[in-house]
């Protein structure tokens, strides 16, 4: 019988608190050193973080519900967390919404032009959970009315003058 990896222990043996470990966590992306831009396609986020180890790129899609990062890899590829094997998400994926929100606030307030590209990403991979009535909406903040001109971009053009 082969071991089972410790993450999945943990999860196993203390679900409970696994979970509110794993939220605090995703809560913290940015205090982590994790930023954010619009991935490639549609709904795909680039997450980067810098360390001691190098810097780190995780590809996370909200709809799927799916990263690059070794804790959703080992669980698709060979050891699920849980006993019906249904994929527990990762912080990456728990934190996106805070973490996109944060960086919106950011970039606009610096009037920096990717705001506008992760925004637009932003609104529609919203609108396409709120389409599959995602429980992930329920687990993101509201968004900030700061950032409330993504829907007018041309607002924030003005404020510039």
């Amino acid at each position: 019988m082969l071991a089972a990896h410790p993450l999945r222990l943990a999860y196993l043996l203390d679900h409970r608190n696994f979970v509110a470990a794993l939220t605090v966590k995703a809560a913290r992306l940015g205090d982590l050193g994790y930023a954010v831009q619009a991935g490639e396609t549609l709904h795909l986020y680039r997450l980067q973080r810098g360390d001691g180890d190098g810097p780190r790129t995780y590809l996370v899609n909200p709809i799927t519900g799916a990263c690059t990062c070794p804790f959703h890899r080992r669980q698709v590829d060979t050891e699920p967390m849980t006993l019906d094997g249904s994929i527990v998400p990762c912080k990456h994926v728990l934190g996106l919404g805070r973490l996109v929100e944060s960086t919106l606030i950011a970039l606009r307030a610096e009037r920096d032009s990717r705001y506008f590209l992760l925004c637009a990403w932003w609104i529609a991979t919203r609108l396409e959970l709120r389409s599959r009535h995602s429980p992930l909406l329920g687990l993101w903040p509201t968004p900030d009315e700061r950032i409330s001109s993504c829907h007018s971009p041309s607002k924030m053009c003005e404020s510039a003058r």
